[in-house]
C-alpha cells in the first residue's frame, strides 16, 4: 500500500493512528504506546512552479470557454488559495466596488466537502480586482444564472454545490494545461503565478503579502 498511498495520506494515517493508540493507553489497554518511537512520516518538499505573462496567456486563452474561466482568471489575479476560492459565494462579490471579501473557505476530506473559517484573522480579507476580472465574473454570473444557480458558491458543480479540487483538476485543469502547451504546475501554483507576476511589475513585497 505504500506506494499507493500519497505523502499526506501517509502522514494523515500516522495522525489517526497516534491518537487510536495514546487512547488505548489511556483507557489502560496497552501498556505503552508504541508510536512514540516510530518517526514521523515528512511530506516531500515540492518543487514551486510558476507561469510567465506569455504561458499565462496562452492557459486563458485555452480556457477561454470553459466553464470555469472565470476561476482561471479570479485565481490569476488574487493569489486565493483554492479553498477560498471555492468557498466564495455571491454576497462576498462587490461588483460595483470592484473587490471580494474573503469569508470562508472549503477543504475535500475523504472525499466529503467541508466548509469551515478562513485559517487566520489575517486571512479573512477584502482583495481589490482589476476591471477585467469583475468584467469576467460577470460574465460567469450569467453563465450561472443560466444554469439555475442564483445563489450560493460563485464557482459550483453542475448541481449548484461546492466545487472538488479533485474534480476540477482532473476534468478542467489539466485538460486545459496540455490543450494551452504550458509547463505543468499545480492547481495551488496560481497563486505562486501571481506573486511572481506582480513582483514583476513592480508592486511593493508587503502589497503582495497582505494580498495574500
Amino acid at each position: 500500500r505504500r506506494g499507493k498511498a500519497s505523502e499526506r495520506q501517509r502522514q494523515l494515517s500516522g495522525i489517526v493512528l497516534q491518537k487510536a493508540l495514546r487512547d488505548a493507553v489511556r483507557l489502560r489497554l496497552i501498556p505503552h504506546n508504541p508510536c512514540t518511537e516510530v518517526e514521523k512520516p515528512r511530506p516531500e518538499k515540492r518543487e514551486m512552479r510558476v507561469w510567465d505573462e506569455e504561458q499565462v496567456g496562452k492557459f486563458l486563452t485555452a480556457a477561454a470557454e470553459d466553464r470555469l474561466y472565470g476561476l482561471y482568471v479570479l485565481a490569476l489575479a488574487s493569489g486565493l488559495r483554492e479553498g477560498e476560492l471555492f468557498g466564495l459565494e455571491w454576497t462576498d462579490v462587490d461588483f460595483e466596488n470592484g473587490a471580494i471579501t474573503v469569508r470562508r473557505t472549503t477543504e475535500e476530506i475523504s472525499g466529503a466537502i467541508r466548509v469551515k473559517e478562513p485559517k487566520t484573522t489575517r486571512s479573512r480579507r477584502r482583495v481589490d480586482l482589476p476591471d477585467n476580472v469583475v468584467s469576467a465574473l460577470h460574465d460567469h454570473r450569467k453563465r450561472m444564472f443560466a444554469e439555475g444557480h442564483a445563489a450560493g458558491p460563485v464557482f459550483c458543480d453542475q448541481r449548484g454545490g461546492y466545487l472538488r479540487v479533485s474534480n476540477v483538476r482532473r476534468r478542467s485543469f489539466r485538460p486545459l494545461i496540455e490543450r494551452a502547451g504550458v509547463p505543468v504546475i499545480r492547481f495551488h501554483d496560481l497563486r505562486h503565478t501571481n506573486t511572481s507576476l506582480l513582483l514583476l511589475q513592480g508592486v511593493h513585497p508587503k502589497v503582495v503579502s497582505e494580498r495574500l
